[in-house]
């Protein structure tokens, strides 16, 4: 079975958990004519001033195929140009708990997204897309669609 698991810049799940945990997220940013169900890049502002940025890569299978899983990085407020991008505030949203998200199956294993969730149950699920390299958003502030690489049924929440 092959195996995709995070992409944290090198760090392991429970030190990016630990530095998502309390942050209190004020707005979200996209490319210009993209949308929340096929984004390449997401990047979460904070009110610290952090930025968590969140987009997938592929993991190459049998032949033609390939199979996703989530790229994260934390770091100071990296803005994309406003000419390229549109920045949309949110309210804000503590950060209670972060789980990673994972599929499996006979052929490979992908931590395929995350999900932060919040003290009054509402959450943010970040997931890989169809589309190499992008993730889908499924979100309280989402009013579009939410178009993951695996049906959110399939998947399971790691503690």
């Amino acid at each position: 079975m092959k195996k995709f698991k995070i992409d944290a810049d090198g760090l392991n799940w429970n030190s990016i958990q630990a530095k998502l945990e309390g942050l209190t997220l004020i707005a979200y940013q996209i490319p210009n004519h993209q949308s929340l169900a096929c984004t390449w890049c997401l990047r979460l502002m904070a009110d610290n001033g952090c930025v968590v940025t969140l987009s997938s890569k592929t993991g190459d299978l049998d032949g033609w195929q390939e199979v996703g899983f989530i790229k994260v990085s934390i770091g100071e407020n990296r803005f994309l140009g406003s000419d390229s991008s549109s920045l949309e505030s949110i309210e804000g949203f503590a950060i209670s708990s972060a789980k990673l998200i994972a599929y499996e199956c006979d052929e490979y294993y992908s931590e395929c997204g995350i999900v932060l969730f919040n003290k009054s149950g509402l959450s943010i699920a970040i997931i890989t897309s169809p589309a190499p390299g992008a993730v889908s958003v499924d979100a309280y502030f989402n009013k579009g669609a939410f178009s993951p690489e695996f049906k959110i049924n399939d998947c399971y929440i790691i503690e």
